[in-house]
This record gives structure tokens, C-alpha cells and sequence, in this order.
């Protein structure tokens, strides 16, 4: 075989390797959700008796994170498919963006709140799916976190306000949080966040149909005597 016949086939190989990673985004998401449900299967393996062993690790997703429940005796094959599974996710979405697509995320991330078990299968709790009980009292206490901001915190004119829409849980009216910008202003909207969907699960819950609405459109917060004090469209 002569240099040139050999050059030829190893462009041919490069060329049909080349093409067998050209997938669309539908491809690349099957692949990905294959392995997505190999994490989810190997994870429901673990009984309860392992909760104590179990750790919360995070699997990657272009919108945030899903967390689970892993012990040492799947901690290995677990990490080989997340590597996977995080590979075939950027290549989907990078390829569904190179196709035209739009991706928007809403709302921030639930963060886990612990590891629980239901039906004999460790899972992590987060806001979203924390049992009812227990939901309603972290909503309690996250009302009353809220409200003690809201009723303490002062203004100065230079400051940089937000606005966050929160339902009290008491009279199920909604209001409006004004929000400091500033050094904790993640750690706030982690908190009303939370909030939000804490009361929409109880809401949903007691089988009410419709949320709430506001009657006025707030437009941006004034400072009047050292207290933030919400500003709403006149119209």
C-alpha cells in the first residue's frame, strides 16, 4: 500500500468518525435521558436502611441542578454516568441553540433541604417536594422571616431596591416585598423563592383553584421617613 492509498483511508475514517458526532438536539437529548434514567434506576437500588451512608450530590442541567441521594457503594458508577449524562445535556442544548432554539430559566433553583425516604427509596427533599406537613411549617417559618424584614427594614435615598410578590399566609392576599440590593440579596431571594412555592403547594393542596392577583402594577420603591414604601402605576 503507497503513501496516497494510505492517506485516503485515514481521511475516510476521520471523515465517517467525524460524521457519527453530528447528532441533532432531539439525538442528543435521548442520549441524555437514557442515562438520566440509569442514574435515577441506580439510585432507587439503595434501601432506607442506607440513609445514614447516603450524601446529597448534584447532577448538572442547564437550568440549575437535581440532587440525589448516593452512598459509597454507588458513588462510582453514579459519577461515570453523570459525566455522561452532563456531556450529552451541553451537547444537546449547545446544538439545540445552534439550531435556532431559545432557552429561558424562571426562578431559582429549589436548594436541597435534606435526605428523606418514601416507599422504601431514599430521595432529596427540596421545597418542591418536601411532604405537605412539613411544608407548611417551613412556610411558617420562612412568613415569619419575611414579615419581620419587611416590618424592621429602613431606606436611605441612594439605595437600589427590588420588588419580590409574596402571598401572606394568613390572609392569602398578595403583597409586595421590597427588596434591598446588597451583600444578602441572594440569600433573600433564595428565601422568597422558596416561599413562593411553598405557598402555592399549600394553596394548590386545599384545592383552591384560582391565585390571587394583584389589584395594582408596582413600578419601582421610595424611600419616605427611612422606610421603603412600594410605588404603584397610577393607571
Amino acid at each position: 500500500m503507497n503513501k496516497g492509498q494510505l492517506l485516503l483511508i485515514t481521511c475516510l475514517i476521520l471523515v465517517t468518525s467525524c460524521k457519527k458526532e453530528i447528532r441533532t438536539s432531539k439525538e442528543w437529548g435521548e442520549l441524555a435521558a437514557a442515562r438520566l434514567n440509569e442514574i435515577e434506576a441506580l439510585v432507587a437500588t439503595v434501601p432506607c436502611s442506607k440513609q445514614r451512608e447516603a450524601v446529597i450530590e448534584s447532577v448538572k442541567q442547564y437550568c440549575g441542578k437535581a440532587y440525589y441521594p448516593v452512598t459509597p457503594s454507588i458513588k462510582t458508577k453514579f459519577d461515570e454516568l453523570r459525566a455522561a449524562y452532563e456531556q450529552f445535556s451541553r451537547h444537546r442544548w449547545s446544538t439545540f441553540i445552534d439550531e435556532g432554539g431559545i432557552i429561558d430559566c424562571f426562578g431559582l433553583d429549589p436548594q436541597p433541604i435534606g435526605i428523606g425516604c418514601e416507599d422504601n427509596r431514599l430521595l432529596v427533599y427540596t421545597v418542591r417536594n418536601l411532604p405537605i406537613g412539613k411544608a407548611r411549617e417551613m412556610a411558617n417559618d420562612l412568613h415569619a422571616k419575611i414579615q419581620q424584614y419587611k416590618d424592621t427594614v429602613s431606606c436611605v435615598a441612594s439605595q437600589q431596591w427590588g420588588m419580590e410578590v409574596v402571598q401572606h399566609l394568613i390572609s392569602g392576599e398578595l403583597e409586595v416585598l421590597p427588596l434591598l440590593y446588597g451583600d444578602n440579596v441572594q440569600e433573600w431571594r433564595y428565601t422568597v423563592a422558596d416561599y413562593q412555592v411553598l405557598v402555592r403547594r399549600l394553596w394548590q393542596a386545599a384545592g383552591k383553584e384560582s391565585y390571587p392577583r394583584l389589584e395594582k402594577r408596582p413600578i419601582g420603591v421610595g424611600c419616605v421617613d427611612g422606610k421603603p414604601i412600594i410605588e404603584y402605576d397610577a393607571g
